[in-house]
């Protein structure tokens, strides 16, 4: 892989660390184990795979829609 899909993988990651972590952090949790922590970020990316499939989906409507209602 280039340097550049290593770099945004790195990135999503330590987004999901962070997200993971502020949420803790508003509910007042200030330590958790490391399998728990993982188990954490597994649930969060099956959150965000299925919200990229319904953006998607989102956005495939939108395009079909206007190029529809350009044609009329």
């Amino acid at each position: 892989m280039s340097d550049e899909i290593e770099a945004l993988k790195e990135a999503v990651r330590i987004n999901r660390e962070q997200v993971i972590e502020d949420l803790l952090i508003s509910i007042g949790f200030t330590d958790m184990d490391h399998n728990r922590f993982e188990q954490l970020i597994s649930i969060l990316e099956e959150h965000e795979l299925r919200q990229f499939k319904i953006t998607r989906a989102l956005e495939s409507q939108q395009i079909i829609e206007h190029v529809l209602g350009s044609r009329n």
